[in-house]
């Protein structure tokens, strides 16, 4: 008696379309990727969203042009330099939620945030880089980027973070090391 399972043959491959479900509002959901969709002539999201929102500090950020990259879609901003080389990618209209990104926006999201930490992998070579993606602290779609270094006391565990107004000593980037990140910055532009 043999205790192998046979594997599973699956006579119809999965589509993510396939995945849908309809929900209390009659919409259909796509639970592949948490988005709503309507054949009614509704704005998206996107469309709807303010550039500016009073409070947001990532809005404040991008107005008072303290943007190392930005794109159709998306900013990138020094974040707070508890580790060295942290970067904050925000999309540039104020949205909460990132399933809420239309597909040109997400592709940007996720696919310039790569390019920005191989840039940034490029000038500082970091053991490794964290990528955080948390909703509920500042509500506008952003990833925090992290060169990771093995000297990092937190080094093997998740960055801890400062609380809010509490002060820590700053890991800067050397301006030699930002310049040659604003060089690599430029390279990827050129290929986009």
């Amino acid at each position: 008696m043999s205790l192998k399972k046979k594997p599973v043959v699956r006579k119809t491959p999965i589509k993510s379309k396939a995945l849908k479900k309809k929900g209390s509002s009659g919409r259909s959901s796509d639970l592949s990727s948490g988005r709503s969709s309507s054949h009614s002539s509704k704005r998206s999201v996107w469309d709807k969203a303010p550039d500016f929102v009073e409070g947001c500090k990532f809005c404040r950020k991008i107005r008072e042009n303290e943007i190392v990259y930005e794109s159709e879609h998306i900013v990138v901003v020094m974040g707070r330099q508890h580790h060295k080389g942290h970067l904050v990618v925000a999309t540039r209209k104020h949205v909460e939620n990132m399933f809420d990104l239309p597909e040109k926006a997400l592709d940007s999201f996720v696919n310039d945030t790569i390019k920005i930490i191989r840039a940034l992998d490029k000038v500082l070579k970091p053991a490794t880089t964290n990528l955080e993606y948390l909703d509920n602290w500042d509500f506008h779609v952003h990833w925090n980027i992290y060169p990771r270094f093995k000297s990092d006391p937190d080094y093997g565990n998740p960055p801890i973070i400062p609380p809010k107004g509490v002060k820590f000593k700053e890991k800067k980037m050397t301006k030699k090391e930002m310049a040659a990140f604003m060089k690599e910055i430029e390279k990827i532009k050129a290929m986009w």
